[in-house]
C-alpha cells in the first residue's frame, strides 16, 4: 500500500513553553536553563504553521508582551508594536524557540530598565545570493533605557562568541543573551546588539523562515 504524503498541518507540533521564571529571569540555576535548551534542541526540526505571517507574527508578539505586561506597567514601561509588512503568505518556523527569543528579549529590558520606551518591529524581507533567496524573519527590540557602556558591550560581545564561555558570565545568564543567542543559532539566524550608555539598547534578531 502506497504511503500517504503528509500535509502540512500533520507536522504541527507542541512542546513545554519555556517556564516563566526563566522568562522573568529569576533563575540562576544554569541545569534548568540546559533542561529548556535539550527539549528545545530536539526540536530544531519541528515546526508550526499558522494560517497568516500576520498572525503568525501577531500571535508570537503579545503572547510574550502579555506575560510581562503588569512587571512593565509596575516600572512605567512603555511596549510598542511596529509590523513592516504587507504580505499574505503562510509561513513556517518553530514557534517556540521564536516565542523563547521574544521573551526573553522583552524580560531583559523590564528587568533592567525603568521609565522607558519599548519598540518591537518585525519585518521580513529577502536576501538573495547566488544559490537562492532566503526570507528573513527580523525581531529587533529597541529600548530608551539604561543602555550598555562600550566596554562591556565590547565584553559582551566577545562572550557570546563562545558558548561555553557566555553560558558561564553572570551578566549574559541574569539578562538571557547567551540563551537567546543559543536559539537564534539553532535556527541558522544571527543575533546584533547596538547600545549606547544612558540613551539606548537595540537587540536585532534575523532568522530564516519558509513562506507557502
Amino acid at each position: 500500500m502506497k504511503e500517504k504524503k503528509k500535509t502540512i498541518n500533520q507536522w504541527m507540533v507542541q512542546i513545554p513553553p519555556i517556564p516563566i521564571k526563566l522568562v522573568n529571569g529569576e533563575s540562576e540555576n544554569i541545569d534548568e536553563y540546559m533542561e529548556i535548551i535539550t527539549k528545545l534542541r530536539k526540536a530544531k526540526y519541528q515546526v508550526e504553521v499558522a494560517k497568516s505571517l500576520k498572525e503568525y507574527c501577531t500571535k508570537l508578539v503579545k503572547n510574550a508582551v502579555r506575560r510581562l505586561e503588569d512587571i512593565a506597567k509596575e516600572k512605567d514601561i512603555k511596549i510598542n508594536y511596529n509590523f513592516q509588512y504587507k504580505m499574505k503568505d503562510i509561513v513556517i518556523g518553530n514557534s517556540d524557540h521564536l516565542q523563547a527569543i521574544l521573551s526573553q528579549l522583552i524580560g531583559s529590558v523590564i528587568r533592567f530598565n525603568h521609565s522607558c520606551k519599548v519598540i518591537i518591529t518585525v519585518h521580513l524581507f529577502t536576501v538573495k545570493n547566488y544559490i537562492k533567496s532566503d526570507n528573513i524573519l527580523q525581531f529587533r527590540i529597541h529600548d530608551t533605557g539604561s543602555g550598555i557602556s562600550k566596554e562591556k558591550l565590547g565584553d559582551i560581545k566577545a562572550k557570546l562568541a563562545d558558548f561555553e564561555l557566555a553560558r558561564d558570565y553572570p551578566l549574559m545568564l541574569e539578562s538571557g543573551l547567551w540563551f537567546v543567542n543559543y536559539l537564534v543559532n539553532q535556527l541558522n539566524g544571527e543575533m546584533e546588539i547596538e547600545s549606547e550608555k544612558d540613551k539606548f539598547t537595540t537587540i536585532t534578531c534575523n532568522v530564516p523562515v519558509q513562506l507557502f
